[in-house]
C-alpha cells in the first residue's frame, strides 16, 4: 500500500466522497483525484496536516506501507543457515547418488 491507496481507503472509511474531502481540503476535486491516482506525489506540509486531521490519522500513517515479512531481506544468520542447509542437502544428495551408482 502507498499514500494514494491509503488516502482513498481512509477517505472511504470516514465516508467522505471525493468532492466532500476536496472541499474540506480547499482543493479542486480534480487535484484530489490526481493524488489518489498517483499523479501528484509531492505535497505541501499544510495539505498533509489538514488531510491527516480530516482522516483521523497521523501523517506517518498516510505514507505507511504494509510490508510482508517474506519480502524483507534475510539477515546474515538466516542467509548462512539457508546456505548451510542447501549445501548439506546437496552433499547428501550426491552421497546418495554415489551409493546408488555402486
Amino acid at each position: 500500500m502507498n499514500i494514494r491507496n491509503n488516502i482513498c481507503e481512509l477517505r472511504e472509511v470516514k465516508h467522505f466522497t471525493l468532492k466532500a474531502l476536496a472541499s474540506e481540503l480547499d482543493v479542486n476535486i480534480s487535484t484530489l483525484n490526481r493524488v489518489e491516482n498517483g499523479k501528484i506525489t509531492q505535497f505541501k506540509p499544510h495539505f498533509l496536516v489538514k488531510l491527516s486531521e480530516l482522516l483521523s490519522c497521523t501523517i506517518d500513517e498516510l505514507f505507511r506501507v504494509q510490508v510482508n515479512k517474506e519480502d524483507l531481506p534475510l539477515t546474515k544468520e538466516q542467509l548462512y543457515k539457508e546456505l548451510i542447509a542447501t549445501k548439506d542437502g546437496r552433499i547428501k544428495d550426491l552421497e546418495r547418488q554415489l551409493k546408488s551408482e555402486k
